[in-house]
């Protein structure tokens, strides 16, 4: 990847980064929500002065600044993923500490990602899988009732999806859980899975099978593969061969964007199904009036969506050299 495009991305999270403190600064004083609007003017002040409140906003942002840096002076705290020599450390930054949680805001991140990843990737890679599938079935075949059903799926949005799962599964599986998610013992119950799992699979099936079905067919109208066709191969064969890896560069550039998109897109999902992911952090910390922990949700998402973007953009350059140009 050229230096041009490690530029783009550094300051198009960085401009993140100002748009979101700036955004944080307008939702109101901490110190209000640290005293629930109950304490006297006095204590709102010293409060203030011990947050860093009271001075203006390049102070306050470089004040905050010293939480996204990746090494630091201040050893009184031993937290994991840093390394101390004497009085300095190296490692993860704290990105503020949670008003609710009295933690920092990176490792309640990082503990409730679990929980997401979890349910993004299988309900991805089931998606890229049956996408494929479906794309393969309506090429060889022309059936037109994937195209009307895929068609659905794009306009149906994924927290609807969920409510129309949750009514399904009450009338037909009663067995599976609505909603929760248990893990005891280091095994968690996969009947918690299912329904958010297919919740979010819905729109990314519909999506990658739209892309996939009309790179198959622009292939097909390419000259090697009627050369194929002309030395006896089947179709199955000359879609599976010779047309699927060279229309399947739209799709992978899909795949990755949906991983993630996911990651914001999850919120409404999880907190439907009261799945512990980042989502549900992220609206609890809106109700509890957490502004570290929103803003800090919000930039880990940002930057793990721009280095899905990263990655991306190295991996469709090396699979097609074409894009170099």
């Amino acid at each position: 990847m050229k230096g041009k495009s490690l530029s783009v991305y550094a300051g198009a999270f960085l401009g993140v980064i100002l748009l979101f403190f700036f955004l944080f600064t307008l939702l109101g004083n901490p110190a209000d929500a640290l005293s629930d609007q109950r304490g006297d003017q006095q204590v709102l002040r010293q409060l203030n002065k011990h947050l860093g409140w009271d001075q203006p906003f390049w102070k306050k942002l470089l004040l905050y600044s010293k939480s996204l840096l990746p090494f630091g002076t201040n050893t009184q705290q031993q937290l994991p993923y840093r390394w101390y020599i004497k009085n300095f450390w190296i490692g993860l930054p704290s990105l503020g500490v949670s008003f609710v949680y009295k933690q920092p805001v990176l490792y309640l991140y990082l503990k409730h990602l679990k929980a997401t990843l979890l349910l993004i990737l299988p309900s991805l890679l089931f998606a890229l899988t049956t996408a494929l599938l479906l794309a393969i079935l309506s090429v060889m075949f022309q059936l037109r009732s994937i195209d009307f059903l895929a068609s659905i799926g794009m306009a149906l949005p994924s927290f609807f999806a969920a409510i129309v799962l949750v009514f399904i599964s009450i009338l037909f599986f009663p067995s599976l859980p609505s909603s929760g998610y248990i893990e005891q013992f280091g095994q968690w119950d996969s009947r918690y899975f299912w329904l958010p799992f297919f919740s979010l699979s819905v729109r990314p099936i519909a999506v990658l099978y739209h892309l996939q079905k009309q790179s198959l067919l622009r292939e097909l109208h390419q000259p090697y593969l009627t050369t194929a066709k002309a030395k006896g191969l089947s179709t199955l064969e000359v879609l599976v061969k010779h047309a699927l890896p060279n229309a399947f560069l739209p799709v992978f550039t899909s795949f990755t964007n949906w991983f993630a998109s996911l990651i914001a897109g999850t919120f409404f999902i999880e907190y439907i199904f009261h799945w512990p992911g980042i989502g549900t952090l992220m609206v609890q910390s809106l109700l509890q009036r957490d502004y570290p922990l929103v803003l800090g949700i919000a930039l880990c998402t940002s930057f793990l969506f721009l280095c899905t973007l990263i990655v991306t953009d190295f991996i469709a350059r090396k699979i097609d050299p074409r894009i170099q140009s």
